[in-house]
């Protein structure tokens, strides 16, 4: 500001223009060191339920105003990329826990709804169909940001959601004496549900857990289809059924592979490769047409 010497007292400007002032990055981060910043990025007040960049584009503070600053420097500024050095991007990655939980703190019932949506994304990653066609909900749907393809919001992916998520209970509930073996199984699930509450809600991390699901799925198509079946058919082989609709997801996934069908995203043609660069964080629209052939 006109000076020839600086002295600590004048270490405040950067509080005024930054509201924070850069700090060593963690020697021992806890898990990642990222770890801060997705929780503060995921908790913005602006962001929804999956993948933000959002708090990382917030302007500076400014305090008393952009004059008051050199404009050649405040122009360029936020950064477009995480930058260490860069006083409010540093605080997200050094302090993002405590700006997280401060935002959390201010808006509860925001939290409580984006909480929600997560775990609705979260279901849908976890009640995909069957086989690579993902039967029976087919294969066109939304890719959110930093996400997997899910089948677009609606009645017929609400019913599948819903459907499985009964089901796999109804396998806990059958599963009686040996409920205690499940245990260590349900401890899976459970981490990713605290991780897509405390972060980002994705429907990858609820494609994850499918293992569970499908084992609680098995446990209830035993009990409440395969049982009645064995006691009117005594020379019933269940693990013969089994194998026979394992041998057809197999042919279905071979003909899927002999077939190519036609992929276009937002309505772009793809013939090969992602069209889009490596840093795009937007929704897209996927849209998977009949077989051409190969």
């Amino acid at each position: 500001r006109g000076r020839s010497a600086v002295t600590a007292a004048d270490l405040a400007l950067l509080d005024e223009a930054f509201g924070a002032r850069p700090r060593p990055l963690p020697a021992r981060p806890f898990v990642a060191l990222y770890g801060p910043l997705n929780f503060a990025l995921a908790h913005h007040p602006t962001a929804g339920a999956g993948f933000s960049r959002q708090a990382l584009a917030d302007p500076p503070p400014l305090a008393g105003g952009g004059a008051g600053y050199p404009s050649e420097r405040i122009a360029t500024l936020p950064p477009p990329d995480l930058a260490f050095a860069y006083p409010p991007h540093n605080r997200l990655v050094v302090d993002g826990y405590r700006v997280g939980l401060a935002w959390i703190a201010a808006e509860p019932v925001r939290e409580l709804r984006r909480a929600a949506a997560k775990l609705a994304r979260f279901a849908r990653g976890a009640t995909l169909g069957l086989s690579g066609w993902n039967l029976p909900l087919g294969l066109s749907g939304v890719r959110p940001s930093v996400d997997l393809t899910v089948p677009p919001a609606g009645s017929g992916a609400a019913v599948m959601t819903l459907g499985v998520l009964l089901v796999a209970l109804a396998g806990f509930v059958a599963a009686g004496e040996r409920r205690r073996a499940l245990i260590p199984w349900l401890f899976w699930p459970a981490s990713k549900l605290v991780v897509t509450v405390a972060f980002f809600g994705y429907a990858r991390q609820g494609a994850a857990v499918i293992p569970v699901v499908a084992l609680l799925v098995a446990l209830a198509v035993d009990r409440h289809l395969l049982a009645p079946l064995r006691r009117r058919w005594p020379r019933l082989r269940p693990g013969l059924v089994a194998a026979g609709f394992a041998a057809l997801l197999v042919a279905l996934e071979l003909a899927r592979f002999l077939a190519a069908p036609g992929l276009t995203v937002d309505g772009r043609q793809i013939l090969a490769g992602d069209p889009f660069p490596a840093d795009d964080h937007a929704d897209r629209r996927i849209e998977v047409s009949a077989a051409t052939g190969r």
